[in-house]
């Protein structure tokens, strides 16, 4: 699909392989889920939030999560929790 991003999320436990594709955005930034996954509201939700405020839902998802925004480990500091990211994560500059 030329100009268009391909969505999808991790179905499984490989974080290599393991991903359902299901919507794609237009080179206008306009999410559109594919008609087979049409019905599962939370998705078409989910891509809207990523898309309008990649920060905000990392945070969000890090603060109830208690979770790493960008690798998913345990966040063990005060530091941590603050940032969203650990040590690691934070060193590498994976910053949204």
């Amino acid at each position: 699909m030329p100009g268009r991003q391909i969505v999808a999320y991790l179905s499984g436990s490989d974080n290599e392989s393991s991903y359902t594709s299901f919507a794609h955005i237009d080179a206008e930034g306009h999410v559109r889920v594919w008609k087979k996954h049409s019905s599962n509201a939370s998705l078409a939700e989910a891509v809207k939030v990523l898309v309008g405020d990649p920060q905000a839902a990392a945070m969000a998802y890090a603060l109830q999560s208690g979770n790493c925004y960008v690798c998913g480990r345990t966040l063990t500091t005060p530091e941590s929790l603050t940032r969203g990211c650990g040590s690691i994560c934070h060193s590498h500059a994976y910053d949204i």
